[in-house]
């Protein structure tokens, strides 16, 4: 029997040219909607303040992971400039390939999100071959955090790099959902990944909107009261949806009595200044009470937001004494939940994981997107 095998030494590495980044997604966002256009032209200036932060699967004691690219620069097998192909394990549907140089041209499928993202840069520098993008997530499409922002935000940063301004990025990426895809976008999930994923990286920023291009953006300092409630949090994920479907259903309603919808979404913009004094008090009393507002206010918007799945769920975490849930989204999303103790939180863990075993959802920790993201 052989004792030990004497290592074998590796080849020289062939992916000298690469580029990588990983952006957080987005958590609790207080004045939700009011970034949305039709929240504009009805109120004016809209308000949000989000966290943002990354996720690993409950219970595990791996690294916490946000939505990451890596990119290499290979040889050239199919044209003389090379294509751009990109591979998405984690969402296939983002699968997709196209030449550099009808790229460059504007020549491909305007409904492939990273090849929208990509069409924004100049590859000229670069020198010719196939450029092999790899996309993964942390957890799935349509989960109601922003994964598809973050998609296009850690694009940009793996090749513009991490001191680019973030909100040149964030307009960037919003520039790609609202005139190159045409979908229904607000623009705070993209502050969010950009925010938390610079040199300098914030997880939580008060957000003032006067358009979909024009915003400015304060960092956010989250005290340790508050900082520990993120510390026991789960993200409790239902399965996907279609968040431009969302937005349609949502501005549908609204638009039934617009003196009425004006009203909700004044409503729903000021749990952005109430959860700004929130964290300027560091008191978790106000925390959890502007977070049960925005529930609230939320469901006013329009009653589907949160599904007959989710009020379950939310009914379900107060037994485990949950002290707030947002989050949601239609027929999926996610619940963000939030418990005094690590006891209550693995309470609530363990129930929903026996009672829901043979169904697709998913329970993730979370961590800041200012702190480290090992275990």
């Amino acid at each position: 029997m052989m004792e030990q095998m004497k290592p074998v030494a590796v080849s020289e590495p062939r992916i000298v040219r690469g580029y990588f980044a990983e952006v957080p997604v987005r958590l609790d966002d207080p004045g939700k909607w009011s970034d949305t256009p039709l929240a504009r032209t009805l109120v004016g200036q809209g308000s949000v303040l989000n966290f943002s932060g990354y996720l690993r699967p409950h219970g595990e004691k791996s690294q916490f992971k946000g939505l990451q690219v890596f990119a290499h620069i290979g040889e050239s097998r199919s044209s003389e400039a090379g294509k751009i192909i990109v591979s998405a394990g984690s969402d296939p549907k983002f699968d997709c390939f196209a030449d550099r140089q009808a790229l460059a041209a504007g020549d491909f499928n305007k409904r492939e999100l990273p090849l929208a993202v990509l069409s924004l840069l100049d590859f000229s520098r670069i020198p010719a071959g196939d450029i092999h993008l790899s996309i993964s997530s942390p957890i799935g499409p349509g989960a109601s955090l922003g994964t598809s922002a973050a998609t296009s935000v850690a694009i940009l940063r793996a090749f513009l790099g991490s001191d680019y301004p973030a909100d040149e990025i964030a307009r960037m990426a919003v520039f790609v959902e609202d005139k190159i895809l045409c979908v229904k976008t607000g623009n705070q999930d993209q502050i969010a990944a950009t925010q938390g994923s610079s040199l300098k990286p914030s997880a939580c920023q008060y957000i003032r909107i006067e358009d979909l291009y024009a915003f400015s953006v304060s960092p956010e300092v989250v005290g340790n009261n508050v900082r520990r409630l993120f510390e026991t949090a789960v993200v409790v994920y239902l399965g996907g949806h279609n968040s431009s479907d969302i937005h349609q259903m949502v501005g549908d309603k609204l638009r039934e009595n617009e003196k009425l919808a004006t009203d909700k979404l004044r409503n729903i913009g000021m749990t952005a200044a109430l959860m700004a004094e929130a964290l300027r008090l560091d008191n978790v009393d106000l925390f959890t009470k502007v977070l049960s507002q925005l529930k609230t206010c939320q469901m006013d918007l329009h009653p589907d937001l949160i599904n007959s799945v989710a009020e379950e769920i939310i009914l379900e975490t107060r037994e485990s004494s949950g002290i707030c849930v947002t989050g949601a989204g239609g027929r999926g999303g996610s619940l963000i939940v939030h418990f005094y103790n690590p006891g209550g939180r693995d309470r609530f863990a363990a129930n929903f994981l026996a009672k829901y075993q043979n169904l697709d959802y998913r329970l993730f920790d979370v961590r800041l997107a200012d702190e480290p993201k090992s275990p």
